[in-house]
């Protein structure tokens, strides 16, 4: 069973290396909301996500996992998958810019133009926020796979039931203290670091001093060069 935490402030991934200052002072940042981040290390979560998959049933060798864009390869450093299993990448990217950020998809790679053979196809991803890029995969490469279930699975989700896939499951659900209509931000390190209009808007809003938060941030980043 999913865990389920509840926090009033943001999530954040440590999916990059940081030395303990570092980690301090992501700990020290203080919210708008007088709070601190929430943090998760990608190993605790990746542990109880590969003990899910293990155990499911509908996993076999006929089984394609998924891993989407960059995120989708740092969980794949991370993730155990069962013996035999097969693995893929696919395009996706998040498009800013707009009032409501898109995601951008590709296609699924596959030997044959159709594939017969596969009866699951399976998505890991970090965060499942509004579900828009599992179901934008699941919903551009459905001709391709004629037999397959659709399955998808993250390291943390905002509660969405995502439609259309046979079986959705997230290491912990993150839900608002007060309110769960109310979505909890929840990030990973890495998006925050390739995407620097992302950070910039991400810290003015949750972040009481913004600017401490950003410079961190610029240190790790500096640090992995």
């Amino acid at each position: 069973m999913t865990n389920v935490v509840r926090t009033s402030g943001v999530v954040l991934i440590i999916d990059q290396k940081i030395n303990g200052a570092q980690r301090q002072g992501l700990d020290n940042c203080r919210l708008r909301n007088d709070g601190f981040p929430l943090l998760f290390d990608p190993e605790e979560l990746s542990r109880i996500l590969s003990e899910s998959i293990g155990s499911l049933a509908l996993v076999s060798e006929k089984t394609l996992f998924i891993f989407p864009g960059n995120s989708g390869q740092i969980v794949r450093e991370y993730v155990t998958l069962p013996p035999g299993s097969c693995e893929t990448s696919v395009f996706a990217k998040w498009i800013y810019g707009t009032d409501l950020p898109a995601s951008s998809v590709g296609q699924i790679p596959t030997k044959t133009y159709v594939d017969y053979e596969t009866e699951c196809v399976f998505i890991l991803d970090d965060v499942v926020s509004s579900g828009q890029t599992i179901k934008r995969i699941r919903e551009r490469n459905l001709w391709k796979f004629t037999k397959a279930r659709w399955c998808a699975g993250c390291w943390i989700d905002r509660g969405v039931i995502s439609k259309g896939f046979d079986l959705f499951h997230s290491s912990i659900t993150v839900r608002h203290s007060e309110d769960d209509e109310r979505k909890v931000p929840v990030n990973s390190l890495s998006t925050l670091l390739e995407e620097p209009k992302w950070l910039r808007n991400y810290s003015d809003k949750n972040f009481s001093n913004p600017e401490e938060f950003i410079s961190i941030l610029q240190e790790i980043r500096k640090s992995k060069k």
